[in-house]
């Protein structure tokens, strides 16, 4: 046992009979403190997206820690779920640097869909990316690249789709709206210029039906309007 862990274990039973004096709060940084670091630099690459199981697997070591400090458990007890997240976590950020490799060209697609400025909330084509984007990722965790290939290709299909739909479904049709209930307080030939725009951006989204376009141009085209 370290000697910070040793100096916290005195402190976690000063703070539990002299209260308040010793600052609880301030022995769980102390303790829980590397393993969130662990977390922010695991966060930044990515892990929770590129390596989901190993990711969930340490944070639920780490709030089983969280929960023996809560309750009052031996420091033991609490230094060995974090011990057993840091492994955890450790593997996924390892799994991580190759799904940004491996993955590559379904993360850039995400990147660009997801900087696209539209929502998805409610769309289920984004929903089924994420899902198949997940299982592509989960094979990268057991290194089987060949099996991420499929899943991950399914996911770049549907984030275009959903790219697709809610530019259709939801931006053009939203405009068409605006357009219809300022009719009255517009120009007849300003009215007229905005049915044409919109009808040539109509065609844009439903000409890229099936296609591999670029989301970013796409939007770039779309989105001024």
């Amino acid at each position: 046992m370290s000697l910070v862990f040793r100096i916290c274990s005195v402190f976690i039973i000063l703070a539990g009979t002299c209260g308040a004096a010793f600052g609880q709060d301030s022995v769980r940084d102390e303790i829980f403190k590397e393993a969130l670091e662990l977390f922010e630099k695991a966060d930044a690459i990515d892990a929770r997206i590129l390596s989901p199981k190993n990711y969930t697997d340490a944070r639920k070591h780490l709030a089983n820690a969280q929960n023996f400090f809560d309750k009052g458990d031996k420091l033991d007890k609490i230094q060995s779920e974090l011990s057993k997240s840091k492994g955890y976590l450790e593997k996924s950020m390892k799994a991580a640097e190759l799904g940004q490799v491996a993955l590559k060209e379904v993360l850039a697609i995400r990147s660009e869909t997801m900087d696209s400025g539209l929502r998805f909330n409610q769309s289920k084509d984004f929903t089924e990316a994420e899902k198949k984007l997940k299982q592509a990722a989960e094979k990268v965790e057991k290194e089987d690249l060949k099996g991420a290939r499929n899943p991950s290709s399914q996911a770049i299909q549907s984030y275009r789709k959903a790219v697709l739909q809610v530019l259709e479904k939801e931006y053009l049709a939203n405009a068409k709206r605006k357009l219809k209930d300022a009719k009255k307080t517009i120009s007849q030939e300003q009215y007229k210029t905005s049915e044409n725009t919109l009808k040539d951006l109509e065609r844009l989204v439903k000409s890229n039906k099936g296609r591999d376009f670029d989301i970013s141009e796409l939007i770039g085209c779309t989105y001024p309007y």
